[in-house]
């Protein structure tokens, strides 16, 4: 990949990010999983919205990427519910 073929993607996906309205709803969550720190009943909020996502007829490829973000938000909320963090 040259230079101006990177410089391409890196363009591309500022302008894809900076219109969340377009987001596909396994970009919104991915977003959302990564997005700054969250309160306890935020983030078992937001994993619920993952497993509903998990289980809905999206694309393999749409739950695998949100997957791939979501294991960190699922180690959080096992923490929230054993009670080794604060809620």
């Amino acid at each position: 990949m040259t230079f101006d073929e990177f410089m391409k993607i890196v363009r591309e996906t500022n302008e894809k990010n900076s219109h969340p309205e377009n987001w596909t709803e396994a970009e919104r969550l991915c977003h959302e999983i990564m997005a700054p720190k969250k309160s306890a009943e935020e983030c078992v909020k937001l994993e619920e919205e993952v497993q509903a996502f998990l289980k809905s007829n999206a694309s393999q490829e749409d739950k695998q990427t949100v997957i791939s973000y979501a294991e960190s938000l699922s180690m959080i909320c096992t923490a929230i519910r054993e009670e080794r963090i604060d809620k």
